[in-house]
């Protein structure tokens, strides 16, 4: 088990830092939890339309290197509400 930080830099708002991290199997696990952590942020925030373009989940490890970046998709333009992809829903439930 490694921990892992997921820290959210949020556009103009400045960085959301993770300091507690989270303890996971693998890199999988992290990515996978990672994804989550982006669909959720965006979801709760779906009321007030948020521009998500500058907006960035860096995954460190304990060290403070970084291991992987997501981009926040851009405005869905028109489309309400933020789902994950096809098919990442299943294995993602799966993995909680």
């Amino acid at each position: 088990m490694q921990r892992y930080f997921f820290h959210i830099e949020a556009g103009d708002l400045g960085l959301i830092p993770d300091t507690e991290g989270e303890l996971l199997y693998d890199f999988e696990a992290a990515h996978l939890r990672a994804v989550r952590i982006m669909f959720a942020t965006m979801a709760a925030a779906d009321e007030v339309e948020e521009d998500w373009r500058g907006w960035k989940l860096k995954m460190t490890d304990i060290t403070g290197r970084s291991r992987l970046i997501l981009l926040y998709p851009s405005p869905s333009h028109g489309r309400k509400g933020h789902r994950m992809p096809t098919g990442q829903q299943g294995r993602i439930a799966r993995d909680k």
